[in-house]
């Protein structure tokens, strides 16, 4: 499936090719620790504090419930993409 029309190699063209130009290196030679570490940012109460946060944003800044939502759900996952990425990045460099 390619959901982008444009030619360029730095743009994906399925997920496979999303995987390897986030991660930097072949989707085999992901090993299981990157993917557990970024496995591990996902919880059940992750999404209840950024569900909670949402409502406090909306009330207190009289904004859209959905707006604050969509903010903050944005930047839990750009924190958990960047922070698993930073880890794995530091675990190479050191192993």
């Amino acid at each position: 499936m390619q959901w982008c029309f444009n030619e360029h190699k730095d743009v994906p063209r399925d997920i496979r090719d999303f995987l390897e130009n986030a991660s930097g290196q072949p989707l085999e030679q992901l090993s299981i620790e990157d993917i557990n570490s970024f496995l591990t940012g996902i919880d059940v109460f992750a999404f209840w504090r950024v569900y909670l946060i949402a409502v406090g944003f909306s009330l207190a800044y009289k904004k859209p419930f959905n707006f604050a939502l969509g903010i903050l759900s944005g930047l839990w996952l750009f924190g958990l993409i960047f922070f698993s990425a930073l880890g794995a990045f530091f675990a190479n460099m050191f192993a």
